[in-house]
């Protein structure tokens, strides 16, 4: 994990015409099970836009060229499998690139039925974005979380990228939805990540967005 509030990897794959992103992982002190990191994406023609579960993050390199990214808001060391037989390297990053981070939480009491945040995002063409929407500490009912990236006063509805996860019936598990996209991708009113929680019933519960960018 590392000493910061968070820690992870970014890959991209090189020997294209351009390089595209392969995959990663992402734990942050901020999520209610850290040690259950969130997938950034993987490996897929459509990749450029990806949904971020959370669950068994694993990045495994074929052979090739690849350029990775350290996530991180302080001291990070990362693993990585490779395939049997192969020769393992340790490598140090060697040039910085600026990265943002930020996270909200909001406790929600047991009338309330629907909530959000929200955080600017700021970048350019050359940023990727991830944002995250958890729901966690608690019990809801028919509940639906939702990630997006949007203009500053638009709702999640009306927003450009956007992922949901929903859950019918009384669930204790946490509920997490989340989207990676890259800076040029986004139209010039797109300025916000937004985190949207919908439900019949949420007790002790707690909504959090996370936010993370780095520059390419």
């Amino acid at each position: 994990m590392g000493d910061g509030a968070y820690a992870g990897l970014a890959v991209w794959q090189l020997g294209g015409a351009k390089p595209t992103p392969y995959g990663g992982v992402l734990a942050s002190r901020d999520m209610d099970a850290p040690t259950r990191p969130a997938t950034l994406g993987v490996a897929s023609a459509h990749s450029l836009v990806t949904p971020l579960p959370l669950g068994k993050a694993r990045v495994t390199l074929a052979p090739g060229r690849y350029r990775f990214y350290l996530l991180a808001g302080g001291r990070a060391e990362i693993r990585l499998p490779l395939p049997p037989g192969a020769t393992g390297r340790t490598i140090a990053a060697t040039k910085t690139s600026r990265q943002r981070y930020s996270a909200q939480h909001k406790a929600l009491g047991p009338a309330v039925t629907s909530a959000a945040l929200r955080a600017p995002l700021t970048g350019g063409a050359g940023t990727k974005y991830y944002a995250f929407a958890r729901v966690a500490s608690g019990l809801t009912e028919d509940v639906r979380v939702t990630a997006c990236l949007t203009g500053r006063a638009m709702p999640c509805a009306k927003g450009e990228y956007v992922t949901e996860t929903s859950a019918d019936g009384l669930t204790y598990w946490p509920q997490t939805s989340g989207v990676g996209v890259r800076g040029a991708l986004l139209r010039r009113t797109t300025r916000v990540a937004r985190a949207e929680l919908d439900t019949a019933t949420c007790a002790g519960c707690r909504l959090t967005l996370i936010v993370l960018a780095y520059d390419l």
